[in-house]
């Protein structure tokens, strides 16, 4: 926080320290971040007064060797960069949420940060899913609601 005006700052740090998430991206499979953060007025009963959404992806071009890199929320960019330490500065420039205080008092912000990316396994259990599952529903053999349930639970489970 902005100790001058309470506005929401915040530095992503190293996103590309983790081994695993750059091998991923390096195999092709994009990498999403998405940042939600709420501004609240502390008191008797705190109520929120503001909400804001940010959300990027970054995605490696193999052949090309470059990075692209697109960022959405109030101010949405594209751009094509040639190295991760490029991409962390791109994102931390393009991070835009304005959250600020408007009257006086005592305000917090609640926020939550994901990083993700999908495994070739999460993938491979998807699209099977989607293949299989829902084909019983659309032919009719089965409800959809129970494909869907009995799909998203094998997928959850996976994924865990």
């Amino acid at each position: 926080m902005d100790p001058e005006s309470g506005a929401l700052e915040i530095r992503l740090g190293d996103l590309f320290a983790e081994a695993g998430l750059v091998r991923a991206l390096h195999s092709g499979l994009p990498l999403r971040i998405q940042v939600k953060a709420e501004l609240w007025k502390d008191g008797f009963f705190d109520s929120q007064r503001g909400r804001g959404e940010w959300r990027a992806s970054v995605l490696f071009d193999p052949l090309e060797r470059r990075y692209r890199v697109a960022t959405g929320g109030e101010v949405a960019t594209e751009l094509s960069l040639e190295s991760l330490t490029e991409v962390q500065g791109a994102l931390q420039a393009a991070f835009a949420l304005r959250l600020s205080p408007v009257e006086a008092g005592r305000y917090y912000y609640l926020g939550e940060f994901e990083v993700e990316t999908l495994s070739l396994s999460d993938l491979g259990e998807l699209q099977r899913w989607l293949r299989g599952d829902l084909a019983t529903a659309v032919n009719g053999e089965e409800r959809v609601g129970t494909a869907l349930g009995r799909g998203a639970h094998r997928v959850l489970v996976r994924m865990l």
